[in-house]
């Protein structure tokens, strides 16, 4: 994770709040990880802000540091993640790293291996 805000600040970021979510099953349970470390059972997402964004009135509400949220599909976060993100910054395009297609969203600058693949076949 020191890599990650490394480069938030190289790339010119203040990182002003981690999230973490813990993945459910569909039955509500914590997903147990087995075999390769990416199926972990959470995932950390920073949050970083870059240029004129006043983080603390434009993050004013409260947020819960750990989001449970049920796993859908491989590598799709969850909704809650992006309307507090949305909430926080509805004037803002906002960036997202590690993205698939099934993340794609509006407003949204998505980074991600499948993106990369299709530039460099």
């Amino acid at each position: 994770m020191k890599l990650a805000e490394l480069l938030l600040v190289i790339w010119g970021y203040k990182h002003v709040r981690t999230l973490d979510w813990l993945k459910l099953t569909k039955n509500g349970i914590i997903f147990k990880c087995m075999g390769k470390p990416e199926n972990r059972s959470n995932e950390r997402c920073l949050v970083g802000i870059k240029g004129d964004v006043d983080f603390e009135t434009d993050f004013n509400f409260a947020i819960e540091k750990v989001i449970q949220e049920q796993m859908r599909e491989k590598s799709q976060k969850p909704d809650f993640l992006y309307r507090i993100v949305d909430q926080a910054f509805p004037d803002n395009i906002k960036m997202e790293l590690f993205a698939r297609k099934c993340n794609l969203r509006n407003f949204y600058i998505s980074i991600g291996i499948e993106f990369l693949e299709k530039i460099f076949k």
